[in-house]
């Protein structure tokens, strides 16, 4: 094995080499075309520049230009010094092809308008695709496709031009065309749904069109200028042809997608269905391509007055038990519609009802189911919502603890699974706040105590007073008398229209009252009568007279005048500190003067007359005597020490005579009262004698005076009441009165 080396010694620098680079418009291009080199460098020192073109040519330009004459691949390189000095160089590979020559064939045969036509680019492909190329008709540019499909809307000659570009250089080609005006097929259908009938309406423009030919692309074909409306069965897109032909021989075309849609398949699915709760309806329909955008439903049940719907999943009541043609009809996003029925079997249902005996705050409260099984069947379960709380209980108990409305439903089912809901809003009320007042509170009258409750929403409808064991009432006010002053502890208790009761117990003070009374110095005489007044009534505060003649005073002890004669009732109110009253009123007669003194009764007792007398009339009478007459033997006259003070309401008083009847043998006596007033006659003197008999039954006393001439005073004295027959005759025995006297 030969070994052979050589070593040598290399030195670094520590300066950088400057950065470079090249630019150009392209990195292809066509000979005898200048190219404009750019360097590039981002350092900024570069103080020489020695360019390289591949072609035998230089430069030291730092942009230079270059044309090159030969087609071919170059490597142009650039290599730079700096100031320091460092050396870096650059490369970059530029591919230069000959000029590109254009050409194209056009159209055989006659081209005719509104029909498309191929115009094929020939043109070498020799520029490994770096070519590329614009068609121009008439100057106007139309495509820039290798090959021209082009379809000309108007007959006559047109310049057609075909241009060839590479970078940096191009190529024109031009040729004349002849177009013969053809027909312009064109027509129109709307998109619609299987089974509709499809109206294809042929609205082509063009002189002497000789024929038409439809494809419907279903198998179907037609000849005829507007064929008759027909059915597609299937769903999906068809290319629809019309042909037409001139006279010229210019046959166009035209093809235009149709889309028909597909129909929904309409189906549907409920669940259990019962009267009186919701039914939920699920839809089940499909389409393929579209979408359901409508829905209509039809529950057969004009009654429940909500029998149709356009949601998608509905729930509907029924309004009763039975059988119902539910129909659903979709619609898709295309607007294609079909529909299907279906008989839905509806359940009876229960009747849930429930009540309650009266709703009160804090209060338990007893839920009474009252609701109805179905016929032949009985109730399976109970579910309530207690606002809230919830109980399977048939009788559940709630105590509702604020004061708000509960929402309570009851849901019932059935033995056929059937339910039935019910709700009921529950209103509590806050509880009454339970007051009363007082007025009066005094021993002497009746109190009046009276409600002050607030019943915060349930009125009172009952009132139970209970008065400290005394008694009872039951008004939202009563009077009632204590009796006696004192503490007193009232109850008050009520039962509101809901049902609720309640009670409040209230200490009240019963006050002393205070004693009216007065007197007078008369109550009895004639108008004008002054009279004094006199209070008697003590540890009052105010006192107020009324007199009953439209006057009063305020006045200690008054003096009134009584002007007008008539009766008075005068009245005395005295109210204390504590503001409670009496009253106290006596009887004031202001009369004219009336004498009439009655004899009511004679008494014998122990051979005693006593005297029974009555001052009827309206004058004090001092002076009085009594005529006694002793059977018609001897009369005696006796003065009376009595005095008889005038009265609204008189009163008897009893007089015992001093004479004694022990030594006297007689058949009667009778006593006349007689008055000695100077100037005055007893108004009624027929009541002034009384008489008593001893023995004999009736006695007649001798009729005086006899003789008489217009007046006979006749006596009769009887022990009991009866009538009298009186016959009076004359001196010569004739008869000349006969009278019937009754109460003798």
């Amino acid at each position: 094995k030969i070994v052979d080396f050589i070593v040598d010694t290399i030195t670094v620098s520590s300066n950088i080499a400057p950065d470079i680079d090249i630019s150009t418009p392209f990195d292809v291009s066509c000979i005898n075309n200048p190219i404009d080199f750019t360097s590039v460098n981002m350092s900024g020192d570069i103080q020489f520049y020695n360019w390289d073109f591949g072609d035998g040519n230089t430069s030291t330009s730092n942009d230079p230009s270059h044309t090159f004459t030969t087609p071919g691949t170059y490597e142009v390189r650039l290599s730079v010094t700096d100031p320091d000095p460092c050396d870096n160089f650059t490369t970059k590979t530029l591919t230069i092809y000959e000029e590109p020559v254009g050409s194209f064939t056009s159209p055989a045969g006659v081209v005719c308008t509104n029909q498309v036509v191929t115009f094929n680019n020939t043109t070498p492909d020799n520029f490994e695709g770096n070519e590329s190329f614009e068609w121009q008709i008439d100057g106007a540019s139309v495509s820039t496709d290798r090959d021209l499909d082009y379809e000309f809307d108007s007959g006559g000659s047109f310049e057609v031009k075909l241009i060839t570009s590479i970078p940096g250089c191009s190529n024109e080609i031009t040729e004349n065309f002849n177009v013969i005006a053809g027909p312009a097929p064109d027509f129109t259908v709307d998109d619609s749904c299987v089974g509709t009938l499809f109206q294809f309406n042929n609205v082509s423009t063009g002189d002497n069109i000789v024929s038409y030919s439809w494809d419907f692309d279903n198998g179907f074909m037609s000849s005829s200028e507007t064929p008759e409306p027909f059915e597609y069965t299937s769903p999906g897109v068809y290319n629809v042809t019309l042909t037409t032909e001139n006279a010229s021989g210019c046959v166009t075309s035209i093809i235009k997608p149709l889309t028909v849609y597909d129909l929904p398949q309409v189906n549907f699915s409920n669940e259990l269905s019962c009267e009186m709760e919701l039914t939920q309806f699920e839809d089940l329909s499909s389409v393929d391509n579209a979408n359901i955008e409508q829905w209509q439903w039809d529950f057969d049940d004009p009654a429940s007055g909500n029998n149709t719907s356009t949601e998608q999943d509905p729930q509907h009541i029924f309004s009763t038990s039975g059988e119902f043609d539910v129909k659903l009809i979709t619609t898709t996003t295309f607007g294609c519609k079909d529909s299907t029925e279906q008989a839905i079997n509806v359940r009876p249902a229960p009747d849930a009802q429930f009540d309650v005996d009266r709703i009160c705050i804090g209060e338990e409260i007893q839920f009474q189911d009252q609701s109805t099984a179905v016929p032949g069947e009985v109730l399976t379960s109970w579910a309530w919502d207690l606002g809230g709380e919830f109980s399977n209980e048939q009788n559940p108990t709630k105590t509702f603890e604020f004061a708000i409305d509960y929402n309570v439903s009851l849901t019932v089912t059935s033995q056929n699974l059937c339910s039935n809901t019910t709700n009921q809003v529950m209103s509590v009320n806050p509880a009454p706040i339970i007051d009363f007042g007082i007025e009066d509170a005094c021993d002497n009258q009746e109190v009046n105590l009276y409600d002050l409750t607030n019943n915060n929403g349930d009125p009172v409808d009952v009132y139970n007073w209970e008065f400290a064991g005394l008694g009872t009432a039951s008004d939202s006010s009563v009077f009632f008398d204590f009796q006696e002053a004192g503490s007193y502890t009232v109850a008050l208790g009520i039962i509101t229209v809901g049902g609720c009761e309640y009670s409040f117990n209230k200490p009240i003070q019963i006050q002393e009252s205070p004693q009216a009374s007065f007197s007078v110095g008369s109550t009895f005489g004639a108008p004008p009568f002054e009279v004094q007044f006199i209070n008697n009534s003590s540890d009052v505060e105010e006192v107020m007279w009324d007199f009953d003649d439209g006057s009063t005073s305020i006045e200690e002890n008054p003096v009134h005048v009584f002007e007008e004669e008539g009766t008075y009732e005068v009245k005395l109110v005295v109210r204390d500190t504590n503001g409670c009253v009496d009253t106290t009123s006596t009887i004031i007669n202001a009369l004219f003067p009336d004498l009439e003194v009655e004899l009511r009764q004679l008494t014998i007792v122990n051979n005693k007359l006593i005297l029974t007398i009555v001052n009827n009339g309206t004058l004090s009478v001092d002076s009085l005597s009594a005529l006694v007459d002793f059977g018609n033997e001897v009369t005696v006259e006796e003065n009376l020490d009595l005095k008889l003070e005038s009265s609204a309401q008189p009163k008897p008083v009893n007089y015992t005579l001093d004479l004694n009847l022990a030594t006297r043998n007689v058949d009667f006596v009778c006593v006349t009262i007689n008055s000695h007033l100077a100037g005055i006659e007893d108004s009624n003197a027929s009541n002034n004698t009384t008489c008593e008999t001893f023995e004999r039954p009736v006695v007649f006393v001798t009729p005086f005076p006899n003789p008489a001439t217009n007046k006979l005073n006749l006596r009769v004295v009887s022990e009991a009441n009866g009538e009298m027959i009186v016959r009076l005759f004359n001196n010569l025995g004739v008869q000349v009165i006969e009278d019937s006297i009754d109460g003798v």
